[in-house]
């Protein structure tokens, strides 16, 4: 019966990076070996620490289903999900608020909204841009803020235009005037050769415990003719963006940083460009416990310019990452993860690098497309590895007297096979001792 041991083969990027696996929290096994003798013997013991370290970081980060007891990955989750609840921004009353201070007359002074208190807005236009100011106040609270933005926008025409811009700042009533929110708005379009470029600088909404916001918002439109906007396509370059809720703060910048054009894709949208090249920075503080998970991620499509609608597409990832979390060392990780779409039998490609502390472990591993055979190696920086090989979807068991299969090495010598122990993995040492893997 197919026991489903792929996930082994992302052990490193599972139980190494405290991610849990399909097979559920790690389990412990272990037979205390005899006193040291041998270089065997000192090589025994690395292996054990290595697996024993790696199962104190797993049972650290995501806990232990079998005890119900939790790690700090399921703890922040079940955290963040709290903090989310209690977070609110109305940002429909900002925006309907917003919109009855702009389409106020020109000049207003102290003008009577009734219930809603009384409103002044002062504007003045130079070069076609109006500039304002305004105060609303309702009862003991003033809102006030300013803004700008072009004269008569709505007879700009897209081919002659040079540059269009528009400014808001300012605090706002929300929540039937129980909160108060402050907005933020600076965005750009500017003419080119080929049709326009748009940057939203900033734009941002918050109060006392909650803020979004998204900056660095830049896009390309193409015009057919360069003269009209019918008929243009689009590319997107980047987005940041960065948010607060109560002792959370995350922030982040997504860019596709190169386009290529595919002649295969003769559809008619986008010019047949397509993005080649993308990568996203960010991370989450827990600014209440110093801590912090954050990385880069950077990807490649490789056959951009060639894939059809139908075909599979060749991906080159590169992540790097830092968690600092409470009471353990800082865990750095770097990943690698490629396809050769023409080789099916070495389909899969991934590497892992983890250090914290003292330990550093190297994970190497290749896989076919089917994810069902391939290979997986883990070296420890004190010449400890296991070598496990994967065959139908389970561990092929090592054999001491030949030393293949799945097999444990230290200084290249072998100190241990892998074996199937009702359904669990296990490393049999040649002192007799065992452990489990996972």
């Amino acid at each position: 019966m197919k026991r489903n041991m792929f996930w082994f083969t992302v052990l490193g990027t599972l139980v190494i990076n405290g991610c849990g696996g399909g097979g559920g929290s790690p389990q412990e096994i272990v037979n205390t070996p005899s006193a040291l003798h041998t270089s065997q013997d000192v090589g025994i013991e690395k292996a054990k620490t290595v697996l024993k370290d790696l199962r104190a970081q797993a049972y650290s980060l995501i806990g232990d289903k079998n005890s119900s007891t939790s790690g700090y990955v399921n703890k922040e989750a079940e955290n963040i999900n709290h903090a989310l609840e209690s977070c609110s921004l109305k940002a429909n009353d900002a925006t309907m608020m917003l919109a009855r201070y702009i389409a106020q007359d020109t000049n207003v002074t102290n003008e009577d909204w009734g219930e809603d208190g009384n409103f002044t807005r002062v504007c003045n236009t130079q070069d076609s841009i109006v500039k304002c100011s305004y105060e609303h106040q309702h009862q003991n609270t003033i809102y006030k803020g300013y803004f700008e933005y072009v004269d008569n926008a709505d007879d700009v025409n897209m081919s002659d235009f040079d540059e269009i811009h528009m400014v808001l700042h300012g605090t706002v009533p929300a929540d039937s005037y129980r909160e108060t929110e402050t907005f933020d708005l600076n965005i750009t379009m500017e003419k080119t050769d080929f049709g326009a470029d748009m940057q939203l600088k900033n734009i941002s909404l918050a109060n006392d415990n909650t803020q979004l916001g998204i900056s660095d918002l830049r896009v390309s439109a193409f015009y057919e003719n360069k003269l009209d906007e019918e008929g243009a396509y689009y590319q997107f370059h980047s987005i940041g963006f960065n948010g607060r809720c109560y002792n959370y703060e995350a922030m982040g910048l997504f860019k596709i940083t190169d386009y290529v054009q595919n002649e295969t894709l003769l559809n008619g949208e986008n010019e047949n460009w397509l993005p080649s090249a993308y990568s996203f920075e960010g991370s989450i503080k827990n600014t209440a416990q110093h801590s912090e998970i954050s990385g880069l991620i950077s990807a490649v499509l490789k056959n951009a310019s060639t894939v059809t609608k139908e075909g599979e597409k060749e991906y080159d990832v590169k992540v790097n990452g830092l968690m600092d979390v409470p009471e353990r060392p800082k865990i750095n990780v770097a990943l690698t993860y490629n396809n050769a779409v023409d080789t099916e039998e070495t389909y899969h490609h991934f590497t892992v690098d983890y250090n914290y502390g003292t330990m550093s472990i190297n994970v190497q591993g290749v896989m076919d497309k089917e994810e069902e055979n391939g290979n997986v190696t883990i070296t420890s920086g004190d010449g400890v590895k296991f070598y496990i090989v994967i065959v139908g979807g389970d561990v092929v068991e090592g054999d001491p007297d030949t030393g293949t299969g799945s097999i444990v090495t230290y200084n290249g010598k072998l100190i241990g096979t892998l074996e199937y122990r009702s359904s669990i993995v296990v490393v049999k040492y040649i002192d007799g001792s065992f452990e489990s893997l996972p």
